[in-house]
């Protein structure tokens, strides 16, 4: 899951995650600088495997300081298109 982040907390947060339960891995380019978004800020990639509790990890992650958006979309898609190798899948929320 990608997390933003303001370079200069970069260190701290990824700590943080990690204290998560997360791998945290800083996004590179291909000759090792890290990637800038279009803001000046640096992308977390963070592996938390399976995410029992996604309300919980936005909540956290939403209020650590020097993170300025996540990866988790909660609530605001009631329509998910996934495209697989064999296809098209739709998944619509009850």
């Amino acid at each position: 899951m990608p997390v933003e982040v303001i370079p200069f907390a970069e260190k701290l947060v990824a700590r943080k995650i990690v204290a998560m339960g997360a791998q945290v891995k800083l996004r590179e380019y291909a000759y090792g600088n890290p990637f800038v978004t279009d803001e000046g800020h640096h992308i977390l990639d963070c592996h938390f495997g399976g995410i029992d509790d996604p309300e919980k990890i936005g909540s956290e992650l939403r209020f650590m300081p020097g993170i300025v958006e996540h990866g988790l979309f909660l609530n605001m898609a009631s329509v998910v298109v996934v495209g697989k190798a064999d296809g098209v899948v739709e998944l619509t929320r009850k």
